[in-house]
């Protein structure tokens, strides 16, 4: 029986966009392969549906008209299966299971472990991190916590909230000097972040970070810095890292412009100019190899994600990690041999081989305490 995988993608998240390049590659990817692909797409109004206008990248030029079209579908749990309801004429209604689901969705409310929270409890398999790893690997704050923690070298960085008072702003500006990086907190795509020259610039960024987000990361910002890529697949048993690939930028930071604005839309980030394979010594990247892994580790990643450094010339630092990445980083495994739908099949059947374990766990016990007599309970 063929498996049918369930394509979640679009979402609230100001990556709305970006997320429907994501699916598209996927989805025509898995054309005519050995899974059927079920597009789900999640409206920026929190609508979800399930439809074949879906396939088509043209239908999004105008997506209120598009969801216009479609009737919104629901989600339930029926017969231990996750099934997809949807109305037809009158009292029909047509059932489709979704045995395995596939994220291609970024940013907050998708890529955070809100949308995995959800899976978990259909009790459905699904590719990627799962609820707490996505949630940290989304917040830059969290993220760099755990991996100082695991003595993985992150540039150095302070906190700010929105909640904190103003007069500790300039603590934080000051301890990490200027010129400095702005950026919220649980974004992606380079969305909010600002470079500033002083006091004043930073304040005023600060503000426009907290649009975005409620906490936000401050960094130096380093003008003579190489910035590299590396993906890598598996899970917390095994991983495989991918080439790695040295990121062109035009801006004083890689920008929402440069990743996704210049060139071929469709290509989404496989259309970053960029160079692969990085130009780097043998030492260099068997460094950014291992400090890649012991990153997916500490942080308890799964599936595919990409893992961004920053190279001074000295000091090799992990800038980010995305536990979605734009285009599933297909690119760079497609550069390391592997074809992208070989791609979706490993992340499938690592997501598959999760959900065997965890079946295989104790998480309830078949009693009721409540059948048995409790003395001093009101009625």
């Amino acid at each position: 029986m063929t498996l049918q995988v369930g394509i979640i993608f679009g979402g609230p998240s100001v990556e709305h966009e970006i997320s429907i390049l994501s699916a598209m590659q996927v989805l025509h990817t898995m054309e005519n392969g050995p899974y059927k692909p079920i597009p789900i797409y999640i409206s920026k109004q929190l609508d979800w549906y399930c439809d074949d206008a879906l396939f088509d990248l043209d239908n999004y030029k105008d997506l209120k008209q598009l969801c216009a079209k479609m009737k919104p579908v629901q989600l339930i749990r029926q017969r231990q299966e996750l099934m997809i309801v949807r109305k037809k004429k009158g009292l029909l209604k047509e059932y489709i299971n979704i045995d395995v689901v596939l994220p291609v969705i970024h940013g907050n409310m998708g890529e955070d472990g809100c949308l995995q929270g959800l899976l978990s409890m259909y009790g459905v398999p699904f590719a990627g991190s799962e609820t707490a790893a996505a949630a940290i690997g989304q917040d830059k704050w969290l993220m760099k916590q755990i991996l100082e923690a695991n003595g993985i070298a992150v540039l150095k960085w302070r906190g700010i909230t929105v909640f904190q008072d103003t007069k500790q702003w300039q603590s934080c500006f000051d301890a990490i000097g200027y010129p400095c990086i702005i950026k919220p907190a649980k974004l992606g795509s380079s969305i909010g972040i600002q470079v500033a020259s002083s006091y004043e610039e930073a304040c005023q960024s600060l503000q426009t970070a907290f649009q975005y987000d409620t906490h936000v990361v401050v960094e130096p910002y380093l003008k003579q810095v190489r910035e590299y890529n590396i993906s890598i697949l598996g899970d917390e048993e095994k991983q495989e890292a991918s080439v790695v690939e040295e990121v062109m930028k035009n801006d004083e930071i890689l920008s929402y412009h440069d990743k996704y604005e210049k060139g071929s839309k469709s290509k989404s980030m496989a259309g970053l100019n960029r160079i692969v394979p990085a130009e780097l010594t043998d030492a260099l990247r068997e460094q950014m190899e291992t400090m890649a892994k012991n990153a997916f580790v500490a942080l308890r990643l799964s599936g595919v994600c990409r893992i961004d450094f920053l190279y001074d010339g000295k000091q090799l630092y992990i800038n980010e990690v995305n536990t979605i990445p734009g285009s599933l980083a297909y690119y760079l495994w497609e550069e390391s041999k592997v074809p992208f739908r070989h791609l979706i099949m490993r992340l499938i059947q690592i997501a598959v081989r999760r959900t065997r374990r965890k079946d295989a766990m104790i998480t309830t016990y078949d009693t009721n305490i409540l059948a048995g007599n409790h003395g001093g309970v009101k009625k």
